[in-house]
């Protein structure tokens, strides 16, 4: 930042006095008015006669008026046969000629102040005009090089890495792309480090979780036992989802677009589920004849993570819909329960944010739903939201762009 202050410092100095030496000795060189004057002042010296004097004034339009030489203050020995007569300039930027006529008699022609007003403000505008010129061709490559910094860092990867920034050797902000490059780095590392440890952590509980699943085939059947499997059933869905996560988080997959039709692959969801988790619950879809291009893994794990959310809060009712509108695809899943509060409505699709702080059977989880959710979205580059359902509860809707529809 040091090399990028001392060269806007030493370029616009250098400016400032370069635009000051052009505008003043070259645009802006002053007009040969004293040689003008001195010409004028000769040609009346050479006229000889009173009346052609008077003639000469009347036709240039000079003003003019006769003066005793004593009423003036001016040295009479200053006029000479080789310059007969005086040039000066008044306070108020008028110029004077006095012409002697005789030892006792001169003429005295007045010029007023010429207006300096115009010329000054052509003079700053020119030179304000050619700094701001001079500067704005100083700050482009900078402008550039910066915006190359804002387009790599808007171009952070899954993984932590960022597209390389291509600057000039004499770029003034390569520390800066330095720097940038070397948090690249350090981010990628840490979310290497990150996930090597929740997959290393998720697949070491594989082992002493089938143990307990083992050793719970020799307990009694009985309400212990059922609470015992329920907690491993939990255990390992967490594991399951944190594995997922992870496998999302490290790279895009590789999509496989096909035709989808809601209304039947909605039927299937709902005719999979596990009938304890819809004790109590009336799920119906009003999808109709509505087609999705999109990857089907993937979209069923999305409308599934939906169904298994809306099953854990709803009170008796959940609702699967799906329309089209203006060339986007909307499906949207409802509940009657008790809805999502707007100010952590941005939040629900967070890893591991769960709105609930308790860790029931009923509402419990890792948090992830969500956020595989949210990650297969935005793998097909579709939107979601979670808004007030007309059922009382809380309504996902996720939409899809046009191009992604048949």
């Amino acid at each position: 930042m040091l090399r990028l202050f001392i060269s806007l410092y030493v370029f616009i100095a250098v400016a400032l006095v370069g635009l000051s030496a052009i505008l003043d000795n070259l645009v802006f060189e002053p007009q040969s008015g004293d040689q003008e004057l001195q010409r004028l002042a000769s040609a009346l010296s050479n006229i000889k006669s009173r009346s052609a004097l008077e003639s000469f004034a009347a036709n240039n339009q000079l003003q003019y008026q006769y003066l005793p030489l004593a009423s003036v203050n001016i040295d009479g020995s200053n006029f000479n046969e080789s310059s007969p007569y005086i040039i000066s300039y008044g306070e108020d930027g008028s110029q004077h000629i006095y012409l002697k006529l005789n030892d006792a008699q001169l003429v005295h022609f007045t010029f007023p102040a010429l207006d300096s007003q115009d010329s000054f403000f052509w003079y700053s505008l020119t030179f304000f005009s050619l700094l701001a010129l001079l500067i704005a061709a100083w700050s482009w490559p900078l402008w550039r090089d910066i915006r190359n910094l804002e387009s790599s860092a808007l171009s952070l990867q899954p993984d932590g890495s960022l597209v390389p920034v291509k600057l000039s050797k004499n770029s003034t902000v390569t520390n800066i792309a330095d720097a940038l490059h070397q948090l690249s780095n350090q981010v990628q590392a840490l979310l290497r480090n990150q996930r090597e440890l929740t997959s290393a952590v998720a697949h070491e509980f594989r082992t002493p979780l089938a143990r307990l699943k083992f050793a719970l085939e020799s307990v009694p059947e009985g309400v212990t036992r059922d609470s015992m499997r329920e907690d491993l059933v939990e255990l390992e869905t967490l594991i399951q989802e944190m594995l997922e996560f992870s496998r999302s988080e490290q790279q895009i997959p590789e999509l496989s677009f096909a035709e989808i039709h809601l209304q039947k692959l909605a039927e299937q969801l709902i005719g999979n589920l596990p009938q304890d988790k819809c004790a109590g619950i009336t799920l119906s879809n009003t999808i109709g004849n509505v087609h999705l291009m999109a990857d089907g893994h993937f979209l069923e794990r999305a409308m599934m993570n939906l169904l298994n959310n809306a099953l854990k809060y709803a009170k008796s009712k959940v609702t699967i819909n799906a329309f089209e509108q203006e060339g986007i695809v909307y499906i949207s899943v409802e509940d009657d329960g008790d809805g999502v509060p707007e100010p952590i409505r941005h939040k629900v699709f967070e890893p591991f944010f769960r709105p609930d702080p308790s860790r029931n059977r009923h509402q419990g989880g890792a948090g992830l739903g969500l956020a595989i959710v949210a990650k297969i979205q935005h793998w097909h580059e579709g939107d979601y939201q979670v808004v007030n359902s007309e059922l009382g509860g809380a309504k996902f809707v996720l939409s899809y762009p046009q191009k992604q529809t048949v």
